[in-house]
């Protein structure tokens, strides 16, 4: 499952997104909503979703002050922007600040849907590409300690694994690389 976490002003809107979207079955929770920017940078510090859908215009911080902020703490979720201001400026700014996709007030359950799932298909695909980024660490790690051990044991008995004596650039290539063994 995945958190979502909606900052908007407009509470009705915040109602309406929370028990109209149907969040378990794109396989998504709704962690919490905030009213103004401010409050939503605390909300997704505390819950790290990792999506957030805002507005722009709000009190105390606007959505773009939000995002610019965490953009910058690096907070790398996806961002859906749904506003009722559809000015071409908000929209570049919002470009500028990698958001993922920008909807129009009023968007319909269908659209929202299709753009929640849109982020969660990519949020999976990320996650499979680091897993399996994970796995290859892994190998490599596991394949270097092998070879490492491998040259030892023929510097140590000084036989390359063609069996070729060892030449004394292996040796100082090793030294290079474990000084302390000096």
């Amino acid at each position: 499952m995945f958190g979502v976490v909606v900052i908007d002003d407009d509470r009705q809107v915040l109602r309406s997104m929370e028990k109209a979207i149907p969040w378990k079955e794109m396989g998504v929770v709704c962690l919490g909503t905030g009213t103004d920017g401010k409050e939503g940078l605390q909300l997704i510090e505390e819950l790290a979703p990792d999506i957030v859908i805002t507005d722009i215009y709000m009190p105390v911080m606007d959505g773009l002050d939000m995002i610019r902020e965490l953009r910058k703490r690096g907070y790398a979720g996806k961002i859906i922007i749904l506003s009722g201001y559809s000015e071409f400026e908000y929209a570049r700014q919002a470009l500028k600040l990698h958001v993922d996709d920008y909807l129009s007030k009023p968007a319909t359950v269908a659209t929202i849907r299709e753009v929640v799932e849109q982020a969660v298909q990519q949020l999976q695909e990320e996650r499979r590409e680091k897993e399996t980024q994970e796995r290859l660490k892994q190998k490599i790690s596991l394949y270097e300690t092998f070879l490492e051990r491998q040259w030892l044991k023929n510097v140590i008995t000084g036989v390359r694994s063609n069996g070729v004596p060892q030449a004394y650039e292996d040796e100082a290539l090793f030294l290079q690389k474990y000084p302390l063994l000096e």
